[in-house]
């Protein structure tokens, strides 16, 4: 196997979580010796680099830790490396619409902003027609606070620093095993053996897989979904000048239809989500059998089917029926014609399915004595990045003094 090559700190995985777990260990202790662990070769390139622009408000927080106070802090942490790396973003505000039969959702999320205290206004049909002309629905909630950003430019700016201040990258690294020694963790991989005080395990779609080789017992799985998305061209991204999501239909296996308006002036919309055979985007067919065959044994799926299959029939059935994401943008924007669509390049991302059927909304992370696992981040979770890096780091900092 080689010479161990001994740091203070090891991260494994070089997406949006992982940089700011590093950056925040080089940012709080210059002197240690950090190195980063990517699968790929290149840096975002699975979730992290697809991830939608959105700056959360804290309105969509949760109940555990990524709270609405956890998620704001979070967002203006991220606006402030942001302007201090000029890494363009702008607050341009979020406006969820409804189209009749989903008022009821989006009272309870405007109950769930007040309390939170997030800033929020009811907007009736006509003041949505007074603020946005082109867009349609019965009533809308708009949350002034939400920005955009590339979460892409923010992690090439994360690697950056993090290589100004002396941290190591290791790209198309294969993590093994993960083992517990005397004062320390050792990692076995395909580019040799790595020796470290802590270990930050923010492997994304694998987080899960590697916590379980180091002993770790996630009470879910990391079930993969392909996420296909459309650009609107020049005539069409005009009209959008803030984040817009249409409010999910009751039963819907995942939210509905968004349009995110980037700061270099595109606009996507999406997702279209299929289940995906595997989480592993180099997996050959007989890997990615593997995967699905221990996704299907997994307890929690046949709960998730039998609650589940009625809505995935209707969904099913309404496409083939022709609706499509195009069908369901213009839903939102009338005025929106086919021509005005072009193809975006699409992104996987997991949801983790719990024991019982049901999929987890919170961060979960898991710790274990020098290791500590980021076993599943929800959406609202990539404004909350350094955040979650700071209090990853705080955990840990007694074994690193």
């Amino acid at each position: 196997m080689g010479d161990v090559k001994s740091q203070d700190a090891l991260v494994i995985g070089g997406g949006l979580i992982g940089l700011s777990t590093a950056y925040q260990l080089l940012k709080t202790l210059p002197h240690l010796k950090v190195t980063v662990l990517e699968r790929e070769a290149r840096l975002a390139r699975v979730q992290s680099g697809r991830l939608p622009g959105v700056l959360d408000s804290g309105a969509g927080g949760g109940t555990g830790l990524l709270g609405a106070s956890f998620c704001r802090e979070g967002r203006l942490a991220l606006e402030r490396f942001c302007d201090e790396e000029e890494v363009p973003w702008r607050r341009c505000g979020q406006v969820f619409v409804a189209t009749g039969e989903e008022e009821q959702w989006l009272r309870q999320w405007q109950q769930r902003a007040e309390v939170a205290g997030v800033a929020c206004e009811w907007w009736s049909a006509e003041r949505l027609r007074e603020q946005m002309p082109k867009l349609s629905g019965a009533s809308a909630l708009s949350l002034p606070e939400t920005g955009m950003v590339d979460y892409e430019q923010v992690c090439a700016k994360l690697a950056h620093r993090i290589h100004e201040l002396g941290g190591e990258f290791v790209g198309n690294t294969e993590v093994h095993t993960l083992t517990a020694v005397s004062e320390g963790v050792r990692v076995e991989s395909s580019q040799g053996s790595f020796e470290g005080k802590v270990l930050f395990n923010c492997a994304g779609l694998q987080a899960d897989e590697l916590a379980r080789r180091a002993g770790a017992a996630p009470d879910f799985w990391l079930v993969p979904f392909r996420a296909s998305f459309l650009e609107l061209d020049a005539e069409g991204r005009r009209w959008i000048d803030r984040v817009i999501y249409r409010v999910p239909r009751p039963g819907a296996l995942f939210g509905a239809v968004r349009l995110i308006p980037a700061p270099n002036g595109r606009v996507e919309c999406g997702p279209s989500v299929t289940p995906a055979v595997s989480r592993d985007l180099r997996a050959g067919w007989i890997r990615a059998w593997k995967d699905l065959a221990a996704q299907i044994r997994y307890p929690g799926f046949v709960p998730m089917l039998s609650r589940d299959w009625p809505s995935a029939l209707r969904e099913g059935w309404r496409r083939c029926r022709g609706g499509n994401l195009i069908d369901e943008v213009r839903e939102v924007v009338p005025e929106l014609e086919a021509w005005h669509f072009d193809a975006a390049p699409p992104g996987l991302f997991a949801r983790g399915l719990k024991l019982d059927g049901t999929f987890e909304h919170e961060l979960r992370i898991i710790r274990d004595g020098r290791m500590q696992h980021v076993c599943f981040v929800p959406e609202s979770g990539g404004a909350a990045a350094l955040q979650i890096g700071r209090t990853l780091v705080g955990q840990a900092i007694s074994y690193l003094l």
